[in-house]
């Protein structure tokens, strides 16, 4: 009898999830994503209803089908405060139920500076939204430039954000609001912002990162993979094969990141002679067609597709995701694309989609949007538990 009443409560856990993130919103939609039967759907969907956290928002005629009943969260209004914090800028706004957003604002965010001058300043960014937001604060989502410390929400040895590491950024947040914070790095939010943003049309998935640096978040069976130790797809650190390996910023030689990161660019591009600071200068000239960094892109998205091409071959994904701000440039694409192809075995390349993300800047501040508001729905289930 305790085994059943598990069963159907991780069911209705699964369920609300779906319908918060906006990948389903009908019972139909719900029933084909968790391959349950329509009846257990409608089941499980009533007694969320009673409970008071989905309500029936009417009916619709899909392609002119016989029309099914609309479903939605309950208390709709409810909102997070996100926050996607690059090396130079954050991104900060609202995130409702089903993926939408409000509000988003960017602004300057140095992480060498440290954590504390800049999280005070985010504290007042965030006081600026509530003040203009409307509707119920639920919780905080942040997405971080590092890998996460799933159990203290804190930088795990970041290796270019000097004195965060170990840094108490959930518990910073949860002081200073007063509600539940989820912290998590920005590739993995990606993943999951980019994969509901498309309702799951691909369960199994990899979506890179390139901007300044490299990340990568995976997705198996709809749910993001965090790995033994939070550090599944930290695709940064291989070593790659060339001629003249360099030290990265993790002590190693010839990682990913010495030959394909926006930091790798900049620094290739500047000793060749080209005047450029900061990867906003590179992708600038690349929108210019200046021949030297359109050649500079290519050996870059080159690098990444080697070392894709064996998580693909390996993992045998559905779909392979490209986001960042180098993802908005064709000749990078294109040479990831092309090197996949031709390093992939024809098998697990069937049916493969290799393309840039369809949320575009909006994928992470998304994924960490839908992690804060599932945890504002995992403390109403628990509440209506303990009744």
């Amino acid at each position: 009898m305790t085994k059943r009443r598990a069963v159907v409560k991780n069911s209705s856990k699964h369920i609300l999830f779906l319908l918060a993130s906006g990948q389903a919103n009908t019972r139909t939609e719900l029933a084909h994503l968790t391959g349950s039967p329509l009846s257990t759907i409608s089941d499980t969907v009533q007694s969320l209803i009673r409970q008071g956290l989905v309500s029936d928002e009417g009916s619709v005629c899909f392609s002119g089908g016989r029309p099914r009943q609309v479903l939605a969260i309950s208390h709709s209004d409810e909102f997070a405060l996100v926050a996607d914090i690059g090396r130079h800028h954050v991104r900060a706004g609202i995130a409702r139920y089903g993926g939408s957003t409000e509000l988003v604002r960017t602004s300057q965010f140095d992480t060498f500076k440290g954590p504390e001058p800049g999280l005070q300043a985010l504290d007042s960014i965030f006081e600026s939204v509530l003040s203009q937001a409307s509707g119920s604060f639920r919780s905080i989502g942040i997405a971080l430039p590092s890998p996460v410390n799933l159990d203290t929400g804190s930088p795990n040895q970041p290796a270019t954000m000097p004195g965060w590491d170990g840094y108490p950024v959930r518990r910073h947040f949860e002081e200073h609001f007063g509600v539940p914070v989820t912290v998590d790095n920005d590739a993995n939010l990606l993943a999951v912002g980019e994969s509901s943003f498309r309702r799951l049309s691909h369960s199994n998935l990899i979506a890179v990162k390139v901007g300044t640096g490299i990340g990568a978040g995976v997705i198996v069976g709809g749910n993001l993979y965090h790995g033994a130790w939070n550090e599944a797809g930290d695709i940064t650190h291989v070593r790659v094969v060339d001629s003249n390996p360099l030290r990265c910023s993790c002590g190693q030689m010839g990682c990913l990141e010495t030959v394909a990161s926006g930091y790798a660019l900049v620094r290739t591009l500047s000793e060749a002679g080209i005047a450029v600071s900061q990867t906003m200068d590179v992708v600038d000239l690349a929108r210019r067609d200046v021949p030297e960094v359109v050649s500079a892109l290519r050996r870059a998205g080159a690098y990444l597709g080697q070392v894709l091409a064996v998580s693909v071959n390996f993992f045998n994904p559905e779909a392979v995701y490209i986001g960042g701000i180098f993802s908005t440039l064709k000749p990078f694409i294109s040479a990831v694309q092309q090197e996949i192809r031709q390093r992939c075995h024809p098998l697990v390349m069937k049916g493969l989609a290799i393309e840039r993300t369809q949320s575009g800047i909006d994928a992470e501040f998304i994924g960490a949007g839908v992690f804060a508001l599932q945890q504002a729905l995992r403390n109403d289930m628990q509440t209506f538990m303990r009744q």
